[in-house]
Formats: structure tokens, sequence, C-alpha cells
């Protein structure tokens, strides 16, 4: 039997990072905590609550990061029903109900309806810990028959929605490397801070790290997109491994370095000499950021130029 913290530690797998918004984060970690400590005291219909309210802080940010950044995936649930319209917050779409949010929500990534049946059925089993009935329903193994549930739709849900939060990351990407705003700035700082405004989590940042180079950097010829890319990945990997507790699928910590390592080896001195201070500056900003990554053949491959 798994021990019942690495269940809500895998749950928050699916939640940002960081909500960029302080009382989010608050919050987050008061249902998480609350959820601990019912487990150590066995209240396991307590834990259950704290346990769904999380589910539902991770169906509120997806449906976000869609009608945020890829509007025209929600646009006719959002013209049909104004609350959804109304949605510029994670949590705004609380004020909708359950399973109207769960039944709309899934619709949208094309869940069959017995699936969709199957993820409303937390809410029912939630609504049996919140009200009265005289005796104890759930207790150590039956809770953990719904955690198991819960995590296994959670990922399922997160894997419909895959290719949406690819799309959206690497779309903003390609624009900002082809703005005026990059010849000015690291790569390493906008992904940063795309992490925060974007409310990424793991799982997102996995999808990120595993899907194939965009073709703009694939075809680049000066360096510096290539460069910004490899670095990108890096920042993005070295908040992967800063935050994660329980790893889903174990990521190849030296792909990136790797493969940065390999294309600074193709460029003959001339070439290397237009992206120097730009490799450089992003290197020392990395670094900055207490990356666990091993960096020895970047910095000797620097240092040696």
């Amino acid at each position: 039997m798994k021990a019942l913290d690495e269940f809500v530690h895998k749950l928050n797998h699916y939640l940002p990072v960081d909500f960029n918004d302080e009382e989010n984060n608050e919050y987050r970690q008061y249902l998480i905590d609350t959820y601990l400590e019912n487990c150590t005291n066995e209240k396991y219909q307590f834990a259950l609550l704290a346990f769904h309210m999380l589910f539902m802080s991770f169906l509120y940010k997806e449906f976000w990061s869609l009608k945020t950044f890829s509007f025209e995936t929600v646009s006719d649930l959002c013209r049909n029903n104004a609350k959804y319209g109304g949605v510029i917050n994670v949590f705004d779409a609380s004020i909708i109900p359950e399973l109207t949010a769960i039944d709309d929500f899934l619709s949208i990534l094309n869940f069959h309806r017995n699936k969709k049946d199957a993820v409303k059925e937390f809410v029912k089993k939630r609504d049996q810990c919140a009200h009265a009935s005289g005796f104890i329903q759930f207790r150590k193994d039956s809770i953990e028959r719904y955690l198991c549930d819960v995590l296994e739709y959670s990922e399922k849900i997160s894997s419909a929605n895959k290719r949406n939060i690819i799309k959206i990351f690497f779309s903003d990407f390609e624009n900002y490397i082809q703005s005026e705003i990059f010849q000015t700035s690291l790569s390493g700082e906008y992904i940063k801070n795309k992490i925060f405004s974007g409310k990424y989590s793991l799982k997102d940042i996995e999808y990120i790290l595993e899907a194939p180079m965009p073709e703009i950097i694939v075809n680049d010829e000066l360096g510096d997109y290539k460069i910004a890319y490899f670095f990108a990945m890096l920042v993005l990997q070295t908040f992967y491994e800063n935050h994660v507790i329980y790893y889903s699928e174990p990521l190849d910590r030296n792909d990136y370095t790797n493969k940065l390592y390999l294309f600074l080896e193709t460029l003959s001195k001339e070439q290397y000499e237009k992206i120097q201070v730009q490799t450089e500056d992003e290197l020392n900003y990395l670094k900055s950021l207490e990356c666990p990554l091993n960096l020895s053949t970047i910095n000797e491959f620097v240092e040696r130029v």
C-alpha cells in the first residue's frame, strides 16, 4: 500500500509550480496540509474533501489556460455561458456548479460520456463526506481506491490537453524570439516569468521538454534562436528538478546539456563569436537559479573558447 502522502504530491504535479498569486499559493498549501494532517490522524473523509478541492483546482487551471491563451478552443462555451466568459483568474470558475464544469470542460477535450460520469462520481463521493450520514463511510482502504481513481483521471485529462499546452508555449516562445525584446533580454528570464504568468505545472513542463524542436529553431542559421531555445529548456528543467518530489517519468537530466554542447561544437570560431556574449549571459543566469544539472561540458567549452 502506498504512503498516502505520495498521492497528494502526485496530484500537486498537475497544479502550477507557482500560481503567481500569493493567496492562491497559500490556499493550495493549506489544502495539502489539511490532507496530510487528516491522513496522519486517520480522519480520511476530511482528507478526501481536501484532495477533491485540489483536484477541482487542477480542472480550473486547465480551463483557465485555454481561456487565457487558446480562446478559440473554448469560445463556443464562453459565448453560451457568460460565467465561463467571465473567467479571468483560475478560481473564477469555482462559481460554476462542479458537475456542470466537469461536463462542459471534458466535452471540450472530447471525453466520452462514461468517462465524464466517472469524474462526476468524485463530486458525489465528496458530497457523501460533506453531509452527516451517521456513520464513517471512508476508511484507509476505501480512500486509497478513491485517490487512485482521481490520479488516473488527472493523468487522462492532462494528457488530453497536452497538445494545447505545447502549442500555447511554443507559439509564445516563437513570438518572443522574433520580437525586439529578444535582442535586449535573456531567454532564461523570459522562461522564468512565463512559468509564473502561464501557471505551468510540472506535468506541463514535462510535456514541453519532451516536445520536438520547433521548425523555426531547426531552420535557424545564425544560432541565436538555438541558443535561446536550449537555455530555455534548461531553465524549464531546472525549475522541474528543483520542485519535483515524485517523478512520473524520469527525465534525462543530461539531454539538453548534451544537445547544447553538441551544437556549440559544430560552430566555427566566427560563428561562435556572434553568439558568445549571449551564450555566456544565458549560462550565468542559469547558474543563478541554482541549477542542479551537470553543466561541466558547457562550462569547459565556454572557458576553452
